[in-house]
């Protein structure tokens, strides 16, 4: 019977109510904010890797792929190609300046003659930075691009060296 009072005087007794409001509606604003400060992150790291996957697609569609060095007879020399080599470091360059470490991409053919289609694929983990300090655990996902695109590049293999 006691107890009963007692619970009937601590459900009058509103004292600290407030401040408990306070908080659950201040945690509620924070899990908000950071839900959507990651999704802002996402947005601009899928558009660094959609257009850096562009840039590759574009790339080996004009050259016919990637290799490690000129092909012999490509229009402009060494100047004018880009290799596989470079093609890395540009890509790295592009992941690093966006905070993204764990990424990798794939060619579906190195190289290519005039009118073959070539598929590119960027991949890269994302993790929920902001979110993952409210809900336990690691928040990841992987962003993905892919294109498709036609050699435009016809290799020449008789003994043309070009102009």
């Amino acid at each position: 019977m006691k107890m009963f009072k007692r619970l009937k005087g601590f459900k009058k007794n509103k004292k600290g109510a407030l401040a408990i409001e306070i908080v659950i509606g201040m945690m509620m604003f924070l899990m908000i904010v950071s839900f959507v400060t990651d999704v802002a992150l996402l947005t601009w790291k899928f558009t660094v890797i959609s257009d850096t996957n562009s840039y590759l697609a574009r790339t080996v569609g004009i050259q016919g792929g990637l290799s490690g060095s000129t092909p012999t007879n490509y229009p402009g020399g060494s100047g004018a190609y880009i290799t596989r080599g470079e093609m890395d470091s540009i890509i790295k360059g592009n992941m690093d300046k966006a905070g993204i470490k764990n990424y990798s991409y794939n060619l579906s053919d190195y190289s290519a003659d005039y009118g073959d289609m070539i598929d590119t694929e960027l991949k890269a983990e994302y993790k929920w930075a902001m979110l993952s300090n409210w809900i336990p655990g690691n928040v990841t996902n992987e962003i993905v691009s892919k294109r498709s695109v036609m050699s435009e590049f016809q290799f020449r293999y008789d003994n043309f060296r070009g102009e």
